[in-house]
């Protein structure tokens, strides 16, 4: 007897399958694919949204801006350079006060020589090159404002970065009455997103919270000796 299978039922259910397998198999690729862009594009308008609201509420969460009065010193932070060296020189011309004291590792000297060059006189620049934070710029500079016996300073630094500055300050140095008046800025915000500063400002939310956590767990930290500042400063 012939047991042979059918001709009409010979390899029709395993071709079948695979014509419906192959269209099944792709819709599923294609529905993955349509989801990560749509994860994708909801992230991305996302994280534009939050850039933008961080750097239009910068005024109210970052800044600390003060009228210019008389001081016995101004304190200039390094970074960014030109903008704070402007800032600083102009308030010397206008007779705010006698010294500058230049803090920071990587521009101390740079920005001595560019306050030199912008008309303030050699003998009343004060610098402090080892600080390499915000954080170590009060602390390294205390020792020394206390050799000179300050009782008012005027700070200067970026507008974005002043609140944290001065806090930190006023923090380390109690006794001296604080002052800001940061380096301002006139570009509108659309430029700020494109520029290097918008990055800058967006970390600077991280980098506040991150101190006052510091601050609150550690405190401000030990004070350093009045004869420290020799080793801390070049004095005029």
């Amino acid at each position: 007897m012939d047991k042979r299978e059918p001709l009409g039922h010979r390899g029709i259910g395993t071709e079948s399958v695979k014509r419906r397998s192959g269209p099944s198999r792709l819709n599923r690729s294609l529905r993955l694919a349509g989801s990560t862009l749509l994860y994708l594009a909801v992230t991305a308008i996302a994280c534009t949204g939050l850039y933008g609201l961080a750097l239009v509420s910068a005024e109210t969460f970052l800044v600390e801006r003060d009228e210019p009065i008389d001081a016995d010193i101004i304190v200039v932070l390094g970074g960014d350079g030109p903008p704070r060296v402007e800032q600083a020189a102009a308030l010397w011309h206008h007779g705010k006060a006698a010294f500058v004291l230049v803090t920071g590792y990587n521009e101390c000297e740079y920005l001595r020589q560019a306050l030199v060059a912008a008309g303030v006189e050699t003998r009343a620049i004060v610098t402090e090159c080892r600080s390499k934070t915000t954080w170590d710029n009060a602390t390294l500079s205390q020792p020394i404002l206390d050799d000179l016996r300050v009782n008012r300073a005027i700070l200067v630094t970026s507008w974005y970065h002043s609140k944290r500055a001065v806090k930190r300050f006023r923090s380390v140095i109690p006794s001296i009455q604080w002052v800001s008046v940061p380096a301002e800025t006139t570009k509108p915000y659309w430029v700020l997103a494109l520029d290097v500063d918008g990055p800058q400002i967006f970390k600077e939310y991280v980098k506040s919270i991150a101190y006052d956590l510091r601050t609150s767990l550690f405190g401000v930290g030990a004070a350093l000796p009045r004869k420290a500042a020799a080793k801390t400063s070049r004095l005029p």
